[in-house]
């Protein structure tokens, strides 16, 4: 009597835990690309508070100019600023946290400048940062 050996078709748990562990690593890799402390949304965050902080500043720069070609003084001028500035943190209220300050330098142009006194992880990408005019 002859036996027949069948061929068995289907998945062997060595194959079947291979993939899993290889599922597993590929995973933990994309949610920390994505979630991670230099990941894809922490950098969205800084690119989206850059542009929100730049248009800020153009506003102030352009209220500036024109306060200036009025004749107004310096005091005038800053206090125009700081309502500008507050209307800007009433509306961007994700902002709250942030201290923005005002400052006239040597060339007698104001400055906006900025610091966070919240989170750690806000701090890092905030002093990273290097921002022309901000």
């Amino acid at each position: 009597m002859v036996k027949s050996i069948k061929s068995e078709n289907g998945i062997t748990l060595v194959v079947l835990i291979v993939t899993i562990i290889v599922l597993t690593i590929l995973t933990t890799i994309t949610v920390n690309l994505s979630f991670g402390p230099d990941g894809i949304l922490q950098k969205a965050t800084k690119i989206k508070f850059l542009e929100d902080i730049s248009d800020l500043q153009k506003n102030i720069d352009e209220r500036e100019i024109v306060a200036r070609a009025n004749g107004q003084s310096n005091d005038n001028i800053k206090s125009g600023l700081e309502e500008e500035l507050k209307k800007w943190k009433e509306a961007n209220k994700k902002y709250s946290n942030i201290k923005f300050d005002l400052i006239l330098d040597e060339n007698n142009e104001f400055i906006l400048t900025y610091n966070s006194g919240a989170s750690r992880n806000q701090e890092v990408w905030l002093e990273s940062v290097s921002f022309p005019g901000v």
